[in-house]
């Protein structure tokens, strides 16, 4: 695999329990990317699914526990075990071990159903997922909930019944108590800028609601921990985590390598609080590349507007 996609699927993976998804921004965005990187996402070959609806279960007093149902849709020229095993790979790079696969239909068409189990830190989390091909979209269909706590089965009929029509439009049926939808997606891609001079090298934009007034919970530690018994998972290593501020807004800052078939990637992250948003402006490479200047300089000018 490309060291480029590699990176790609990784920063996608890594905030794939929070629902990300590519969009594009018609708002002047909060940093200045580099000159001469492009916009993977605005060249029109978006590198991660579109968030079309996203189901989320009643709240817990703890928001990692809370059930979480994700809708995507991806243009994909590809038959539907390929889409299937798209999904599969992410589920992998997320550090989840499969526990299932099966064939069906949903509404009719063809269909690929997956099971795993992970764990962020010390609580099990289960992930089934669904995936159909129509009309040169691929749907795919995340539920991921508390592994000790049963499927709720009111919104797995939910689930059920949605064709990709319905997801397109963004309408459900009548949701179970507790229960709320959300058009498109909580967490938000805004662009994604290859370095051309650097293969696998590039810079990510993420945006989120964010409730809390600090950034003391907010950390990718967890991540050491997922599915740390899979074998197959890839291995990542947070090296450091400081606080600050970036255009005189709350700050944190994060390094971190993550080992993926043999080829070392580093990471530069921040991560900006500023009106009820969270912005994370990611920098990744090959470990054996030198940092870009430009790249570097970048990763400075992040300042939402507030």
């Amino acid at each position: 695999m490309k060291p480029t996609l590699l990176l790609a699927l990784f920063s996608a993976s890594a905030f794939a329990f929070s629902g990300v998804a590519a969009e594009a921004a018609d708002a002047p965005l909060p940093f200045t990317p580099p000159a001469g990187w492009p916009n993977a996402l605005a060249a029109g070959a978006p590198l991660m699914p579109q968030a079309k609806l996203t189901l989320k279960g009643p709240k817990t007093g703890d928001t990692v526990s809370q059930s979480v149902v994700i809708f995507t849709k991806t243009p994909t020229t590809g038959a539907l075990e390929d889409f299937a095993n798209q999904g599969r790979l992410g589920l992998t790079m997320m550090q989840g071990s499969v526990t299932g696969q099966r064939a069906g239909t949903i509404c009719g068409e063809p269909a690929r159903f997956t099971t795993a189990r992970t764990a962020i830190g010390p609580r099990p989390m289960l992930i089934e997922q669904s995936f159909v091909v129509d009309h040169g979209a691929g749907y795919a269909t995340t539920y991921v909930r508390d592994g000790a706590a049963a499927a709720d089965p009111k919104i797995e009929a939910t689930i059920a019944g949605l064709c990709p029509a319905q997801i397109d439009s963004g309408k459900t049926s009548e949701l179970p108590p507790g229960w709320t939808a959300t058009i498109g997606s909580t967490l938000n891609m805004l662009g994604m800028w290859m370095n051309p001079n650097a293969p696998g090298s590039m810079i990510n934009l993420l945006s989120m609601p964010y409730e809390g007034k600090t950034l003391a919970a907010f950390s990718p530690s967890s991540f050491q921990n997922l599915g740390a018994s899979n074998p197959n998972s890839p291995a990542f290593t947070v090296d450091g985590v400081t606080d600050g501020t970036l255009c005189n807004l709350p700050a944190r800052f994060f390094t971190s390598r993550v080992v993926m078939s043999g080829v070392t990637m580093t990471m530069k992250q921040e991560a900006v609080l500023a009106n009820g948003m969270l912005y994370i402006l990611s920098y990744g490479r090959i470990g054996t590349q030198a940092e870009d200047p430009t790249g570097v300089a970048a990763m400075k000018t992040l300042c939402p507007r507030t």
